[in-house]
């Protein structure tokens, strides 16, 4: 079941007004442009109404907050009011194309499969394709190595949920010998293995933080690596695709927000706040303008959906686009994405076990 934020207090328009609502934004989705009654009965998008009538229903919808008119006889444009009310009550959602959808499985690690999932939700939607990178406890750690490469250099092999190598350079605080780096890896290997990254740098904190005078040495450089390298293992917070996609839709006289956009994207703080509250709400949730709570979105609108291994949500995933995107089709893509995703991260992870 899709869900999305209720309209506070509005009731149910009639069938007319309904009708008419439905017509004006569908025209306004695919033209971008200023609906006016005349449009929408010469497309005979409202069978059974006289061009009066349409124009009667559209300045009640207007007064209601539904419709907006930009400039005197230019037609109208829906409300974000509007939107929200053709989204929860008008929307028929349309059976997404799976066609394209094999081409994330045989993606071998994590990272791969986050950025072509992102490529794939923009390639779908032609928008910009959001996911945000699981949740570092999902990492569960298999085998490490640590190789000394001079001057205080140390490359980490991490082998993760069974098959997801990754490798990391870091500088230590001195110098350390093969020997005793050996000695750090197979201590963390007998204390960790099995468990995930997040999880075992705290414990190793933890037991510093109780018993630090009578700390080895071995576990000292233990704690010193592991805070360097698995405080790595999310190098970004979500992965982006398509953003430029947003240029040819946004205005020049809507550059600065274009900008204000970007940066948020690219800054992640606002982003990243409104996936965490994604993170705690099953199905699919539509935000339209300024329901986001992010002045940069004030103009798109985002979809976004959890995905999920068995009862536990680990990353959330979306589109964003401009407040006109086709809602009928973005909706069920990335719902049926998010689906996907969990499902491909869940093979993975019992493969390990």
């Amino acid at each position: 079941m899709f869900e999305s934020r209720e309209q506070g207090g509005a009731g149910r328009l009639s069938l007319r007004h309904e009708q008419v609502l439905k017509a004006l934004i569908e025209c306004y989705i695919q033209s971008g442009m200023p609906v006016g009654s005349k449009t929408l009965s010469q497309m005979n998008l409202v069978g059974g109404l006289s061009p009066a009538s349409i124009r009667n229903v559209l300045a009640e919808l207007e007064h209601l907050g539904f419709l907006s008119s930009p400039h005197t006889s230019a037609g109208r444009m829906p409300t974000e009011w509007g939107l929200r009310y053709f989204v929860d009550s008008l929307l028929v959602h349309k059976t997404p194309d799976l066609t394209l959808f094999p081409k994330l499985e045989g993606v071998d690690t994590t990272q791969e499969l986050i950025q072509s999932t992102s490529d794939l939700l923009s390639q779908l939607t032609r928008w910009v394709g959001l996911v945000m990178v699981p949740r570092a406890e999902q990492l569960l750690l298999r085998h490490l190595e640590f190789l000394p490469l001079g001057n205080r250099r140390v490359l980490v092999i991490l082998v993760v949920n069974g098959k997801e190598v990754q490798n990391r350079v870091i500088t230590l605080a001195k110098e350390h010998s093969a020997q005793e780096l050996q000695q750090a890896a197979a201590f963390l290997l007998e204390h960790f293995q099995g468990r995930d990254l997040q999880e075992a740098r705290q414990a190793l904190f933890d037991g510093v933080t109780r018993d630090r005078q009578s700390m080895n040495q071995r576990m000292q450089l233990a704690l010193d690596v592991s805070e360097k390298a698995f405080g790595l293992e999310q190098q970004s917070d979500y992965v982006l695709a398509g953003a430029n996609s947003l240029l040819s839709e946004m205005k020049s006289a809507d550059l600065p927000q274009l900008n204000n956009l970007f940066e948020a994207l690219h800054r992640k703080e606002q982003i990243l706040a409104l996936l965490d509250d994604c993170l705690l709400t099953e199905g699919v949730r539509i935000f339209i303008g300024e329901e986001a709570g992010c002045d940069a979105l004030r103009s798109c609108s985002i979809v976004l959906s959890r995905y999920e291994l068995p009862n536990k949500a680990v990353g959330v995933l979306g589109v964003v686009g401009p407040q006109r995107m086709a809602y009928d089709s973005v909706i069920p893509i990335v719902d049926a994405t998010a689906k996907l995703l969990g499902t491909l991260l869940n093979k993975s992870t019992e493969s390990t076990i």
